[in-house]
């Protein structure tokens, strides 16, 4: 993981949930509109939902970047239940506070992010949905080889219907070996 006097990225779990619900709180209230789902729907969540989402297992992490020791980004990854296979992750739940934008600050969480997933047994590729008008986002996973899919009309309660851009990265898994060696 990456580390520095200031600045450290690692795998949350349910020691994190109050950190992670209170951020992610944050970006649902400033920036919802990019994020899917509403404030008002996961401020009704119980504190053991919000764990059970932060507490990693076999198919799903959470990354976090801390400013010492504030959480100040994530990075989920997830089996994709859109694939019966058990082969695709769902790169999900990404956010980075605006303050730390532009700093190159979000690299390490993409890294873990991959390196997590390509390590994993059974995903060979990941799926992620980005709102159409969200061009920093589409041009960060476009330079690192994802491959549009199809755009679709999305909804969430208390949100108007919006489209998404749904996009692939495959993996070639002698890659994961090479990196975990």
């Amino acid at each position: 993981m990456t580390n520095n006097e200031r600045y450290c990225v690692r795998v949350l779990d349910a020691n994190d949930t109050d950190a992670f619900r209170s951020l992610r709180l944050y970006a649902l209230k400033i920036e919802g509109e990019l994020l899917g789902p509403s404030y008002e729907d996961e401020i009704a969540m119980s504190y053991e939902q919000w764990k059970e989402r932060v507490t990693p297992t076999e198919d799903m992490h959470c990354f976090g970047l801390f400013d010492r020791h504030n959480l100040v980004g994530v990075m989920r990854v997830a089996l994709w239940d859109g694939d019966v296979s058990g082969s695709t992750a769902l790169w999900g739940g990404a956010y980075l506070k605006p303050e730390y934008r532009g700093q190159n600050l979000a690299k390490p969480l993409y890294m873990e992010r991959e390196k997590w997933t390509l390590a994993h047994p059974d995903y060979t590729s990941a799926v992620l949905f980005i709102k159409h008008d969200n061009d920093r986002s589409k041009a960060i996973h476009l330079r690192h080889g994802a491959e549009l899919m199809f755009n679709r009309n999305m909804e969430w309660p208390h949100r108007e219907p919006s489209v998404w851009n749904w996009y692939r990265v495959n993996f070639v898994k002698h890659e994961a070996a090479q990196l975990v060696a």
